[in-house]
């Protein structure tokens, strides 16, 4: 399991060379990049190759000096590079017609390619999101007591009424509230830390 760092934490690791901090940059940004590689149209073997592809340049250009913060966060500079590594690989696929994926009706394959003016970012803050929203429910689940969890996921996720969560883990409408703000107030605190 993935432990939760700051940013700022883990960039440091990685310039002191440890294996485990590229490891755990990998395994912290990887699938987010994957699910916004296949939303882009990238099927799974291309999705590989270009996230692969990005976090090859992320590592090069850290390393060498090219990061900056006043510029922009982490998240900007990785969406970045995944942004142009997908319009590669788009493009790539473009180009080879024996390639390309089945198309829907409505939309042609050469018709999804963004050209750079076009290229949108809400798939990408989707799925950052998402990601973000994974890993630290499932960090929160790690931390807070079995019902406890239950209650937030139930009223809080699955929107059952807070009296029919109440029944059936046998506590009060009341601890399912408590529990839903306690959930909630954790999840924030880690999002602003993985942000």
């Amino acid at each position: 399991m993935l432990t939760l760092e700051t940013c700022t934490t883990l960039l440091e690791q990685l310039n002191d060379l440890e294996d485990a901090a590229w490891t755990g940059f990998v395994n912290h940004y990887q699938p987010v990049l994957l699910a916004i590689a296949r939303r882009r149209g990238l099927r799974d073997d291309r999705a590989d190759d270009a996230v692969q592809a990005t976090l090859t340049t992320f590592f090069e250009t850290y390393r060498g000096g090219r990061f900056n913060r006043e510029k922009g966060g982490l998240k900007n500079w990785l969406l970045g590079i995944a942004r142009n590594k997908f319009r590669e690989a788009l493009r790539a696929v473009a180009n080879s017609p024996a390639q390309f994926p089945e198309t829907s009706a409505t939309t042609g394959f050469a018709g999804r390619i963004p050209e750079s003016e076009t290229w949108s970012d809400t798939i990408e803050e989707e799925e950052w999101e998402r990601g973000v929203f994974a890993e630290c429910l499932s960090r929160v689940r790690e931390e807070v007591d079995r019902n406890t969890f239950e209650a937030f996921r139930f009223y809080g996720i699955e929107g059952l009424p807070a009296s029919q969560v109440a029944e059936r883990l046998g506590t009060t409408v009341n601890a399912v509230y408590i529990a839903k703000h306690r959930v909630l107030t954790r999840l924030r605190e880690l999002a602003k830390e993985y942000e």
